[in-house]
């Protein structure tokens, strides 16, 4: 079984892109820092809403979606930012993880368009203490690389 994890993998980091392994690699980081990073460095990993709000009025999107879009407001951001770092807080506690000591196990993902935009949604698995745990990943694609969205565990 060991071997066909590590088998699973490599074969999964060979087959990504470097735009995917760098998404990849970006919240792997982010996971592994939860037990210093402040909920304002946290803030700054994920795709802000400005550039959010500008890519849905470059992109050619339904104009249901945009109008969507752009009437999100900073407090609705800022507070689902807050609820997705607080619930890491708190399930890190449950679970007694140590978040700078958790283990990489894999990353699957699949490509799909929502609201117009093209996203990259993943699952990174991880272990600790011998434990498997999975956090999902939701990204944007900006035209040159994937930006956080929102990750949950």
């Amino acid at each position: 079984m060991k071997y066909c994890i590590a088998f699973f993998s490599i074969f999964l980091l060979i087959s990504c892109n470097n735009k995917e392994s760098e998404i990849q690699q970006r919240s792997f980081d982010v996971l592994k820092s939860l037990d210093t990073l402040s909920y304002d460095q946290y803030f700054k990993e994920y795709f802000s809403l400005e550039d959010y709000k500008a890519l849905a009025v470059n992109k050619n999107i339904d104009k249901t979606y945009k109008d969507e879009i752009l009437a999100v407001t900073d407090y609705q951001w800022n507070r689902f930012r807050e609820r997705e770092y607080e619930n890491f807080k708190e399930r890190g506690k449950e679970n007694e993880i140590v978040w700078n000591n958790i283990e990489f196990v894999s990353f699957t993902y699949e490509k799909n368009v929502s609201y117009g935009l093209d996203c990259l949604d993943g699952t990174i698995y991880f272990r600790h203490n011998d434990i498997l745990y999975e956090t999902r990943i939701y990204t944007i694609f900006d035209g040159d690389t994937y930006q956080i969205f929102g990750l949950k565990m």
